[in-house]
């Protein structure tokens, strides 16, 4: 955009953080050439993840899948933003809840109906980590999200 001051502005959006390299540059209307303009660059951009989407965060490790009952396990939350970037830093309202899907024999009937919330940890770089203990044999749900956002549903068998 032009205006009578000689001030210029321009529009982008990028979807990829990363780091950047941008020159302001003319292109000349009496040769057509590419001007560069004094002081226009080379300007180095740092793009930062966005907020985390829990649609794009990955959940991985063994007990994001399976667990034998009365032995711990764990698995890793990698939050990432709406364009899949991996966030890098940490402070996010990551929350997770176990629940037993059917009503087995030695279940009780808190532990289904209303879950477990699980302790997360906060590795401060963007990866969460999530350990527990299940006594009971049977299918298990783990909601695993960002508080006031979606959750990612794992079935455990």
């Amino acid at each position: 955009t032009i205006n009578s001051s000689d001030v210029y502005s321009a529009n982008f959006f990028l979807t990829q953080s990363g780091k950047y390299s941008m020159d302001v540059c003319l292109i000349s209307l009496t040769t057509g050439l590419l001007e560069r303009l004094q002081g226009g660059g080379p300007f180095e951009l740092n793009i930062l993840p966005g907020v985390m989407m829990a649609s794009e965060t990955v959940v991985s490790g063994k007990g994001a899948t399976s667990f034998v009952a009365g032995f711990r396990t764990s698995f890793h939350i990698r939050a990432r933003d709406r364009f899949s970037n991996a966030l890098s830093m940490g402070g996010n309202a990551v929350v997770c809840n176990v629940t037993l899907l059917p009503l087995g024999s030695n279940a009780t009937a808190a532990l289904f109906a209303h879950g477990t919330v699980l302790p997360v940890w906060d590795n401060h770089d963007g990866t969460y980590g999530v350990s527990y203990l299940l006594t009971v044999a049977g299918h298990y749900s783990i909601l695993v999200g960002v508080r006031g956002g979606r959750l990612i549903a794992c079935t455990l068998v």
